[in-house]
């Protein structure tokens, strides 16, 4: 197991990993989306407690390797019905705004705006 100051600069290195990836492949609108949302979720998590950073970590991880991927596959991935049911409602409730929010850019997008 990583100690916490192993994990906080892990934590540090995942993010600038995720701001790297999001520069090199995601288009303008889905990038300023997309860095707000981290931004935000490692902004909140600064305090957490270990036990919290772990799964937290291992999630981000995933996305990481999922948005490495997108050149190969395309953006977004659906979740299974038993991924949706281990969500709690404050992490159901995000992502349906982050849903709402990228169907917003999506339409300005194809509207030309």
């Amino acid at each position: 197991m990583l100690t916490s100051l192993s994990l906080r600069r892990e934590m540090a290195s995942v993010y600038r990993q995720i701001l790297r990836t999001h520069r090199k492949q995601l288009p303008a609108e889905m990038r300023q989306l997309g860095d707000t949302y981290v931004r935000d979720e490692f902004k909140r998590h600064l305090s957490a407690e270990e036990k919290h950073l772990q799964p937290f970590m291992r999630e981000w991880k995933l996305y990481l390797a999922n948005m490495r991927l997108q050149p190969i596959l395309g953006i977004g991935k659906n979740l299974a019905p038993d991924e949706l049911l281990d969500l709690s409602e404050e992490q159901r409730d995000q992502l349906h705004k982050l849903r709402d929010e990228a169907r917003k850019v999506a339409g300005a997008r194809q509207s030309g705006e």
